[in-house]
């Protein structure tokens, strides 16, 4: 997969609180650790799986983020979340 984003990223090791709704609607959340941040996103680590498209709020650094999920790839039992934020980090 090709990097396609242009701010840097920053290496995050910290647990951030992700929100979403399931495939049945209800409302499903998970402890994540960040694997890294950008301006416009950030890759999470998580023991599930997100779907593409779905809404999220991750949790970090006191803040609330809200954004689409990109991707989410399984790797060694764990999953690979992207999130592209709706609004850019300061």
């Amino acid at each position: 997969m090709g990097d396609r984003r242009f701010e840097r990223r920053f290496s995050r090791e910290e647990s951030a609180e992700v929100r979403w709704k399931d495939a049945t609607g209800a409302e499903a959340r998970a402890i994540a650790r960040l694997k890294d941040v950008s301006q416009s996103g950030a890759s999470l680590i998580l023991d599930r799986p997100i779907r593409m498209g779905s809404v999220v709020a991750v949790v970090f650094g006191g803040r609330e983020h809200k954004g689409d999920v990109r991707y989410s790839i399984s790797r060694n039992g764990e999953y690979l979340i992207g999130v592209e934020f709706d609004q850019m980090l300061a």
